[in-house]
């Protein structure tokens, strides 16, 4: 523990010299170590990116992210990926990242945001079967968004995936069964 102290000591005084490259190295020692403390990986995060290093610094953001997810501290994991997002703006993968951690913080509409992104995404870059593994997930926080609904079934015709796009008119139809709308579920089978 001492040494973890000192390391950081002379990081902080490094910095404060203004001498960066020897300030990170000096937080490497730590990683090095096994040290996993999500703030440190900020540190040297923004210290890289000071430096212009804006691709290790994401690779740094991301260990705090998922630090912060391990110990389910998901608003500072959020708050992590806004600033990756800063730098690189069309990162997919953090799309992602924050539309899992905005469910489980139990806030539905950002998560969806964040999901429908990285689906549009991998459409774009022909990708499928991601869009359609994200889109499940946004139509459990919304099963009766139908435009969302068909949109998938559409990506999964896009797919040559039919049997992805079946499973979903069927989950729909019975959505409209249990809510009482016969002729519509009824409509909705025969369309499958």
């Amino acid at each position: 523990m001492d040494k973890t102290v000192a390391i950081k000591r002379r990081a902080q005084q490094l910095v404060q010299k203004g001498d960066l490259d020897r300030a990170i190295a000096e937080y490497e020692k730590l990683f090095e170590g096994g040290e996993k403390d999500p703030y440190d990986f900020i540190l040297v995060a923004d210290l890289l990116a000071k430096r212009g290093s804006m691709q290790d610094a994401v690779r740094r953001y991301r260990q705090a992210v998922d630090e912060y997810a391990k110990t389910e501290l998901y608003k500072n994991a959020i708050a992590v990926c806004k600033k990756i997002l800063r730098i690189s703006k069309e990162d997919l993968a953090i799309h992602r990242t924050l539309g899992e951690l905005y469910a489980k913080e139990g806030l539905y509409g950002d998560a969806q945001i964040h999901y429908l992104e990285f689906a549009e995404g991998s459409i774009r870059r022909q990708e499928h079967d991601a869009a359609l593994d994200v889109l499940d997930e946004v139509l459990k926080l919304s099963p009766d968004n139908h435009e969302l609904s068909e949109r998938y079934v559409e990506i999964a015709m896009r797919a040559d995936q039919p049997e992805r796009g079946g499973r979903e008119l069927l989950r729909r139809a019975e959505r409209a069964r249990i809510l009482g709308r016969t002729e519509e579920a009824e409509a909705i089978r025969e369309r499958v």
